[in-house]
């Protein structure tokens, strides 16, 4: 993914507070790879995208997998997770993405994994 983006691209992934809101190439790696390390098979199925006249495209995706270790303050205990995530995605004058902005609900992530409480160390 990273390599559709700009170097300089920011990310912000608005439920995750202050972990996940700085640049793809610092942050945004980061925290796919710990994604996809932690769930088996993780899958991204995009459902829609829509496009504006401003350079942005809204997706809306669905994404999910079998936990296999401990990640995001969660410990593994073997659940699967699915959510429904829109993303807002904006293009420089090249075409690359040079900002990315996700929204999901947590509290449903904690509630498919099994996380009695919301407190979160991540913000």
């Amino acid at each position: 993914m990273a390599e559709v983006c700009t170097r300089d691209a920011t990310l912000r992934y608005v439920p995750l507070g202050k972990r996940a809101n700085g640049f793809v190439f610092n942050d945004g790696i980061a925290l796919w790879r710990e994604t996809i390390e932690s769930f088996d098979a993780f899958t991204v199925d995009v459902r829609w995208i829509r496009l504006d006249q401003l350079g942005n495209a809204y997706c809306e995706v669905f994404t999910g997998g079998r936990q296999a270790k401990d990640a995001f303050g969660v410990e593994n205990r073997g659940r699967d997770v699915w959510l429904e995530q829109l993303y807002i995605l904006h293009a420089s004058w090249d075409g690359r993405i040079d900002r990315l902005t996700a929204y999901w609900d947590q509290a449903e992530f904690y509630r498919q994994l099994g996380k009695a409480t919301i407190e979160d160390p991540l913000f």
